[in-house]
């Protein structure tokens, strides 16, 4: 029995051919995979106890194998079979890992080599004939190559090796030793591979090589000999054969582990795999990044354990009694951000052991229903734009129908009135109009040159007395000169508009809006500052998006939540780009950068 300290093997493998067990300190087999529990009789169920495979179990001491992490190899014979076992601990498991290795035939092979060498000693040269196809077997790689190496060796190994000559026919291809020459002084062994003849080896003699009295002129040793070599060749050839099957067969599950794995880590949706007692078999990245774990630390971990919802736990043990299924079942994840999540898990039958598993998908839904209570939001806030000036116009007409002769100053006062709240439906069934041509890409740019104070002395003569009605201060500085926008008039007068009507509405009373329009590098900036409520870090990266809103507990403001985004989508179509910096309490800044000249985005 040797030892040694090596790396880190690969975990258990229940696929491999070869018998593979599990112990853990008390000397119980754990595990077994399928080759084990063949060649050794075990239960998959219950193995037993290492002692009832192994009598001299007790020799190898495996708590202090598994302690120390040492690997220790050692032969025992179990069942009439010759085995090479290798114990490996594993201290981070708690167990160790026995691999097992049937050299059965390979002590046949030295059993024979070693009964020709006590029966003939004189006949070395017939050793070194097995040793070297012993050899050409283990160190190369194909059936052509052992023959290459072997067919030389032939000559050496009989009586007479200079008048000796070598052939081996192996499907079809021939191999001779050289010089060769085929007389009729020769014996042939047929190669016998998986229970098909596939050639023979042949040893010719040039001349009648017999001594007056001799047999010959081969001994009957030299045939046990020629037919050993074809028996060793066919054996070696078939068991080359089952490798290159097991290395097939082992390239095609790597590759399509390797494609699933693919499949799985590009996939949005978070994907786990958990064996029948709920642990972590495979799960994906998204699956790590909803969970906020790393999906490699996760594996052999109990799945229900990671798993925070209790709702969802608790629907998992209530299915997984009868291995049901089920679908879209509301589960709340997320780290460090709550996600609202569908999972939908499915059984997959007979896997290790006859086991059932489960694959469940979770589905992050989280934008989807902030969408929906966005345009939830958005309808409420459209029905109530509209609701208020219509009632206005409509209180208004009321009272000139019902009294005709009212007084001239009083009807001036209430036609201008409606005519206002006529204005403010326009202007949001127009918003509403160009949100739909922003979407289906249609907007069209008129293009011309911009004489942007003008658009500022416009905004400020539209919203001076908005925000005189709050008793704010509005200014609009304009820097001359300017370097020349080309673009569209009108589009960029609703994002200046929007801008400054934006920072009024989210000014408390008695505070600023300052709006500057200045040149910078090959380009202008148009920038409109606040001393308003601003708005949260978490939600700047939102505010462009339609129908969003910031929503401040206590505080109600009007608004359908499509100002800013009608203001990214119009600076964009000049080829623009728009930011923000802002501190709750403190106000906001927006800049809107619009490139000079005429290299505007195509129409």
């Amino acid at each position: 029995m040797s030892e040694r300290m090596p790396g880190r093997r690969a975990p258990f493998d229940a696929s491999s051919p070869f018998p593979v067990m599990q112990v853990d300190r008390s000397g119980s087999i754990a595990r077994a995979n399928p080759a084990a529990q063949a060649a050794f009789g075990l239960s998959p169920e219950s193995p037993g106890l290492l002692s009832e495979v192994l009598p001299d179990a007790g020799r190898l001491n495996v708590p202090d194998c598994i302690a120390s992490g040492a690997e220790r190899v050692f032969c025992a014979r179990i069942g009439g079979r010759r085995w090479q076992l290798t114990l490996i601990g594993h201290p981070g498991q708690g167990a160790g890992q026995i691999y097992a290795h049937d050299i059965s035939p390979y002590e046949d092979m030295t059993r024979e080599m070693a009964q020709i060498r006590e029966a003939h000693q004189r006949q070395q040269k017939e050793l070194m004939c097995v040793y070297g196809l012993a050899e050409a077997i283990c160190v190369r790689e194909t059936a052509q190559e052992i023959c290459r190496d072997v067919v030389r060796l032939l000559p050496g190994a009989w009586r007479y090796p200079e008048y000796a000559r070598g052939r081996i026919v192996l499907d079809g291809e021939e191999y001779v030793s050289q010089p060769f020459e085929m007389t009729r002084w020769g014996q042939s062994a047929v190669i016998m591979a998986e229970g098909a003849a596939r050639g023979m080896v042949q040893v010719f003699y040039t001349r009648d090589c017999r001594h007056s009295g001799e047999e010959g002129p081969f001994l009957p040793e030299e045939r046990q000999l020629l037919d050993a070599v074809a028996r060793t060749l066919g054996e070696a050839i078939a068991r080359r054969g089952a490798e290159a099957d097991n290395r097939a067969k082992a390239l095609i599950l790597a590759q399509e582990r390797n494609r699933l794995e693919t499949i799985l880590n590009s996939m949005g949706e978070g994907v786990v795999v958990t064996d029948s007692r709920t642990r972590v078999v495979m799960m994906n990245p998204a699956m790590g990044a909803l969970l906020g774990l790393a999906p490699e630390t996760c594996a052999g971990k109990d799945f229900l354990a990671l798993m925070p919802d209790k709702a969802f736990r608790a629907v998992w043990r209530k299915t997984g009694a009868d291995q049901g299924d089920f679908a879209k079942e509301r589960v709340i994840l997320g780290h460090p951000e709550p996600r609202m999540c569908w999972a939908t898990r499915s059984c997959i039958h007979n896997m290790g052991a006859g086991e059932t598993w489960h694959v469940t998908i979770f589905q992050d839904v989280t934008r989807e229903l902030e969408i929906d209570q966005m345009k939830s939001d958005f309808v409420a806030a459209v029905s109530h734009e509209l609701r208020t000036p219509m009632t206005s116009i409509k209180g208004f007409v009321k009272t000139l129908l019902g009294k005709p002769n009212v007084k001239p100053e009083l009807r001036e006062r209430f036609l201008t009135i409606m005519d206002e709240e006529a204005d403010r439906l326009i202007m949001l069934i127009e918003e509403l109009l160009l949100i739909a041509r922003i979407e289906s890409g249609k907007v069209m740019l008129e293009r011309g040159p911009v004489a942007l104070d003008e658009l500022a002395q416009c905004a400020v003569a539209t919203l001076t007395h908005v925000a005189e009605g709050k008793k704010l201060r509005l200014t609009i500085h304009t820097e001359n000169p300017l370097p020349r926008v080309y673009g569209d008039a009108k589009r960029l007068h609703t994002v200046l508009h929007n801008l400054v009507e934006n920072a009024i509405k989210f000014t408390p009373e008695g505070g600023w809006v300052r709006g500057r329009i200045f040149g910078q590098g090959a380009g202008v900036v148009i920038e409109v500052a606040d001393n308003g409520v601003g708005i949260p870090k978490e939600a700047q990266g939102r505010i462009f998006d339609r129908f969003y809103r910031v929503h401040r507990e206590g505080e109600v403001v009007s608004g359908t939540g499509l100002g800013l985004f009608i203001v990214r989508e119009m600076v964009r179509l000049h080829d623009g780009r728009v930011e923000v910096e802002s501190e709750p309490g403190q106000g906001s800044t927006f800049r809107v950068y619009v490139p000079a000249g005429a290299g505007a985005a195509s129409e």
